[in-house]
């Protein structure tokens, strides 16, 4: 009988089929959920709707645990089932009290096309959270700064293909770019809305005393009374789970601008106690360091401002971009004091990764450095600094990685060359700087090269992709 081991290989290698043949003997399907899981993107890819259909009668089975459920639940809206997710979550009675049961819901929502599907759910939210998902919050009476001004320029975004890459993958970039865009042609302006007499805990949960939950991340919520939790009269929300910089930077930065105006308030700035260490830091460079507060378990808060500029936002910069500028500007002094002279051309390395290494970047660093480009490495390198090198340069190229967050702080217009890994499945997640180039008006082209097989590790074909470099 063929192992998880093989099944991973099978499907590493798009061997659909075979996964389905193994499939018929019932043994094999019931080893591990990975491999169910497996069986699942297999019927999908061949479109077998009665595959589908007998995966979900396994899956209906007992023997599941509650991680397996939700694990299975993501696999058939990955496969276009969200009615088959749906029930999968369903078919433990009890799920309906579980912490995630909300923020897996919302994720069959979120694919759903079903409208009848879609009310039931909402429906079984509502009662999940209490009531406090129909909570909505007030308009501020504060605001962002130039509440008139208009959006800037959408950047350019394409990309090319090495010989080696599937032509699919080139069109997927291409469809997302287009739907980018499209998103991008009316989007929504920053605002500032407000919650009273709230709790706050370190995963950006938000709820009332009586029970009601108003934002849920999928954690246990800690029953707490007022009286026994520290409690501000005032505070900023600034608390999210994820914790790379990219978000950070991007999602979340911008959040804080309306702080630097004359005559705000000094309001606490709730953050996370289990934050990265660079969200205080980047607070700091700004002068907003010293009213973060590190928020546990629980926090009151009698009148909890939240901001939301969101990806759309971005693209009215006069409204939120002091708070980059002032980030520059504290990074070019720093480079002065320390004799850090600006690179009008860069290569972000990712030498010392540990996650998708490149396997010949020796190689594409030392004929980049024939082409007058500086090799950095943001790893261990000062905050300030990365902002510097980065903001500074006007050439930017960098394999892909959380160093091109730093492409918000990078001015219109800015030449950005990304060498792309892909495979089926990772569109999403490795088109973000291209998308960030839009935003920001950037002059953005992308390098797809194929990751293959089960290895985490890429190569570049070099030749190719110096051509594709040379003939911007």
């Amino acid at each position: 009988m063929a192992t998880l081991a093989d099944a991973r290989r099978a499907v590493s290698n798009g061997r659909w089929q075979q996964i389905l043949d193994w499939g018929w003997d019932e043994a094999f399907l019931l080893q591990s959920h990975h491999i169910l899981n497996a069986y699942i993107a297999a019927a999908y890819e061949l479109s077998q709707i009665d595959s589908l259909n007998r995966a979900a009668n396994i899956v209906f089975l007992e023997r599941w645990d509650r991680t397996h459920r939700y694990s299975f639940a993501r696999a058939f809206v990955a496969a276009e089932r969200c009615d088959l997710a749906w029930k999968t979550i369903q078919a433990n009675p009890d799920l309906s009290n579980d912490p995630a049961f909300v923020k897996q819901a919302r994720r069959l929502i979120a694919y759903s096309q079903d409208e009848n599907l879609r009310a039931e759910i909402k429906a079984a939210i509502v009662v999940a959270m209490k009531g406090g998902s129909e909570i909505r919050p007030t308009s501020s009476e504060i605001s962002f700064a130039s509440s008139t001004s208009s959006p800037t320029v959408i950047g350019k975004a394409v990309a090319s293909i090495s010989p080696r890459t599937a032509p699919r993958h080139l069109a997927a970039f291409e469809i997302a770019m287009e739907s980018t865009r499209r998103g991008l042609s009316s989007p929504k302006r920053p605002a500032l809305s407000e919650y009273e007499n709230v709790f706050v805990d370190r995963h950006g949960q938000i709820w009332l005393e009586d029970g009601a939950i108003i934002k849920t991340t999928g954690k246990e919520i800690f029953q707490a009374r007022k009286d026994d939790v520290q409690n501000f009269e005032t505070a900023v929300y600034g608390i999210k789970e994820t914790r790379g910089i990219y978000h950070w930077l991007v999602d979340r930065v911008s959040n804080f601008s309306w702080m630097l105006q004359d005559g705000c308030d000094a309001f606490p700035i709730l953050l996370s106690d289990r934050a990265s260490p660079f969200e205080a830091q980047t607070l700091s460079l700004v002068d907003l360091g010293w009213q973060s507060y590190a928020v546990g378990r629980a926090a009151f808060v009698k009148r909890l401002i939240i901001p939301r500029v969101g990806f759309g936002g971005l693209m009215y910069w006069e409204q939120i971009s002091s708070i980059f500028d002032r980030l520059k500007a504290y990074a070019e002094e720093m480079a002065e004091t320390h004799s850090v002279t600006p690179s009008e051309r860069i290569y972000i390395s990712r030498s010392d990764a540990k996650r998708r290494p490149l396997s010949n970047e020796k190689e594409i660093e030392a004929r980049l450095v024939s082409d007058d480009y500086e090799i950095v490495s943001f790893t261990g390198m000062p905050l300030w600094q990365q902002f510097f090198m980065a903001s500074s340069a006007r050439e930017i190229v960098a394999p892909h990685g959380a160093g091109l967050s730093h492409l918000v702080m990078c001015n219109p217009g800015t030449k950005v060359t990304e060498i792309i890994p892909v495979s089926d499945g990772t569109h999403k997640l490795r088109f973000n700087y291209a998308r960030l180039s839009l935003v920001r008006g950037h002059d953005y082209r992308a390098w797809l090269e194929p990751q293959i097989g089960e290895q985490d590790s890429w190569s570049v074909d070099t030749d190719a992709f110096f051509e594709f470099l040379h003939a911007r």
